[in-house]
C-alpha cells in the first residue's frame, strides 16, 4: 500500500514538472529577449546616426568642391579682365601717340615734339629718276613701322630704297607736318587775339 501511493506521488510530481519546464523555458526566452530589446534599439539608433553623419559628411564635401570651383571661376575672370585692361591701356596708348604724330591732339595734352635733326633730303642723281620716284601716304605707328611701310611702298612701285632712306623721308614728312600744325596754331592764336582785342575795343566804346 505505501510502496502504491510512493508511486503514485513520483509519478504526479514528474508529470508537474514536465508542465512546468516548457512554461520556465518560454518565460527564460521572452525575458533574454525583452532583455535584449533595449540593445537592439540602441545598435539600430547608432547605425542611423552613423548613417546621417556620412551623408553630411558627403555633402560637405561637395559645397567645399563648389566653393573650390568658384574661387577658381572667380581668380580666371580677375585674370582675363586684367588682360583686357592691359590691352586696352596698350590701344589707348597706341591711339594717342598716333593723333599725336598727327597733331589731332591738344595743346595740353599733346606730348612735345621730338627734335629731330634736319638733313637734306636723299635726290636721285638724274631728274627721269626724280620724277619716277612717287610719294608714300602718311601712316600711323611707330618711326620703324612707318618707315618699314614707306620703304615696301616705295618698291612696290618699282624704286629700289633702304630702309635708312626711307626713315629719312619718314623724318622729312614728320618734320612738314609739324611745321605745318605749328603754322596753323600760330594763326588760330593770331585771330583769337584780333578778336579779343576787337571785343575790348567794342566795350570800350572805339
Amino acid at each position: 500500500m505505501d510502496d502504491d501511493e510512493g508511486e503514485q506521488l513520483t509519478t504526479s510530481r514528474r508529470k508537474q514538472l514536465t508542465l512546468e519546464i516548457p512554461v520556465a523555458r518560454y518565460q527564460s526566452q521572452d525575458a533574454s529577449r525583452r532583455f535584449c530589446l533595449p540593445g537592439n534599439i540602441l545598435k539600430f539608433q547608432l547605425q542611423e546616426k552613423r548613417a546621417q553623419e556620412a551623408k553630411l559628411n558627403a555633402l560637405d564635401g561637395q559645397v567645399a568642391a563648389i566653393r573650390n570651383e568658384q574661387l577658381e571661376f572667380q581668380n580666371k575672370i580677375s585674370a582675363d579682365l586684367l588682360c583686357l585692361s592691359t590691352q586696352f591701356a596698350e590701344i589707348v596708348d597706341y591711339i594717342r601717340d598716333g593723333d599725336a604724330k598727327k597733331g589731332e591732339g591738344g595743346s595740353s595734352s599733346r606730348p612735345p615734339p621730338v627734335r629731330v635733326e634736319r638733313r637734306p633730303l636723299l635726290t636721285p642723281q638724274s631728274p627721269r629718276d626724280a620724277v619716277r620716284i612717287p610719294t608714300f601716304p602718311c601712316t600711323t605707328g611707330t618711326s620703324a613701322e612707318r618707315a618699314e611701310h614707306a620703304r615696301r611702298h616705295i618698291l612696290e612701285s618699282g624704286q629700289a630704297i633702304t630702309l635708312e632712306e626711307a626713315t629719312e623721308r619718314v623724318r622729312q614728312a614728320d618734320i612738314q607736318e609739324s611745321d605745318r600744325v605749328q603754322r596753323e596754331r600760330d594763326r588760330a592764336r593770331r585771330e583769337k587775339s584780333q578778336h579779343r582785342s576787337s571785343s575790348s575795343k567794342r566795350r570800350r566804346g572805339f
